[in-house]
């Protein structure tokens, strides 16, 4: 197939607009991406900021109920059989799994099960022995052997702590406030400890097994990534960490809980965050292939609007060579184009003039007039010259021709 010149300029144009096309999407898909992913980042930090605002506040309202029933004139007595007739419709009311009396050496006697315990080593029974309510972490119960949440509040006599009230809450007590929050459809949200133990999260298998992030460093666990991630910020720091886990890159906002030393962490998948920007991308794809298919259509139709007139022009110059100059060159345009047809028009002109001059000189016409264009037309030179020899010649011919008759036969040319 030949490469004419209307398929060399669409390929040209074609190239080209592939070319910009391909460098302004890739572009466009790139700030479109950081924009996205910039302004994702910022809406989650802000939504882990009021999710763990709205946790101490969950923990705050259960610890005031606490407070309360810790501050009733029955619970102050500190005579077990009193505070127990008291509290046993407290557990239900509650939600608790059950409720106990701590007494300031340590033992706990619980309200509904009757069993007893020594709790003097845990850390929330002494913050609370010092005055201060304060929920526990998940952690294993001594009654039984199962995960808790354990939370405490001091029971006072005057300006003295005379024991703790505890309620004993379900190892998965946290997840509940979490699971409810959350962005888009596959996003969640956790809490971890001091320790970077999970105290919440949405598969609470994670949580009753008391998964420890950066123990999965040393223990090569599925958290290992979360877990360098989350030493790079620092436990307990604002800001994004971003990870593999299972299989996938997920990102997280953490936040610090207010007045526990527990972080919220806001969870999302990074490809349902960067789905907006996929469908940018294959939009952008599509507008380049249009644009690139147009591109090329209207660069054929350009090139063959250039090309006629050139092959228009081959053609006559075919023709002359064949030797026909009754040939139009009249032409409409107005460019460069326009000018090669009409310099070819000339030379046409001068061809099929030259060419008449020399009819008539076959015909013994030797009246011809031709005029060299310059001292380079060097056919129109020569015509002149043989025209002017014939002069010569038919001059002397006639000359003789007049001394024969005559009888002068020694007249010479």
């Amino acid at each position: 197939m030949k490469f004419t010149l209307a398929r060399k300029i669409a390929l040209f144009f074609g190239i080209l607009i592939v070319i910009v096309s391909s460098a302004l999407g890739v572009t466009a898909i790139q700030l479109s991406s950081k924009a996205l992913m910039d302004e994702q980042e910022e809406m989650m930090l802000h939504y882990a900021d009021e999710t763990a605002n709205y946790v101490a506040a969950s923990l705050n309202k259960n610890l005031s109920v606490l407070n309360e029933v810790a501050e009733r004139a029955r619970t102050k007595t500190m005579d077990w059989a009193t505070q127990r007739e008291s509290l046993v419709p407290d557990v239900e009311r509650l939600g608790y799994l059950d409720m106990a009396v701590v007494t300031p050496d340590g033992k706990a006697n619980y309200v509904i099960s009757g069993e007893t315990a020594d709790l003097s080593d845990r850390a929330y029974i002494k913050k609370a022995l010092e005055g201060q309510a304060n929920v526990s972490d998940v952690l294993i119960s001594k009654v039984t052997g199962e995960p808790v949440l354990m939370e405490a509040a001091p029971i006072t006599s005057g300006n003295t702590v005379v024991g703790v009230l505890l309620g004993r809450r379900d190892g998965t007590f946290l997840s509940t406030i979490t699971d409810a929050q959350g962005i888009g459809d596959r996003g969640y949200a956790f809490i971890i400890s001091s320790n970077s133990t999970l105290l919440a999260h949405p598969n609470k298998d994670m949580v009753l097994e008391q998964r420890n992030a950066f123990a999965e460093i040393e223990s090569d666990g599925t958290l290992k990534s979360y877990g360098l991630a989350l030493q790079e910020l620092g436990l307990g720091n604002r800001g994004m960490v971003h990870y593999e886990l299972d299989g996938e890159i997920r990102m997280t906002a953490m936040a610090p809980i207010p007045n526990t030393d527990w972080s919220i962490g806001i969870g999302n998948y990074e490809a349902d965050v960067l789905a907006a920007v996929n469908i940018l991308r294959y939009t952008l794809l599509s507008i380049s292939i249009a644009v690139v298919v147009i591109g090329i259509l209207t660069a054929l139709f350009l090139g063959g609007k250039i090309s006629k007139p050139i092959r228009n022009l081959r053609e006559m110059a075919n023709q002359v060579a064949l030797g026909d100059v009754d040939i139009s060159t009249e032409t409409a345009l107005k460019d460069e184009v326009g000018d090669l047809v009409a310099a070819f028009g000339e030379m046409v002109d001068n061809i099929k003039a030259q060419a008449e001059a020399a009819k008539k000189i076959a015909e013994g016409d030797l009246s011809v007039e031709i005029k060299a264009r310059s001292d380079k037309d060097v056919l129109s030179l020569s015509m002149i010259s043989m025209i002017e020899a014939l002069r010569n010649l038919v001059s002397e011919a006639e000359m003789l021709t007049a001394a024969a008759v005559e009888g002068t036969l020694s007249t010479r040319g």
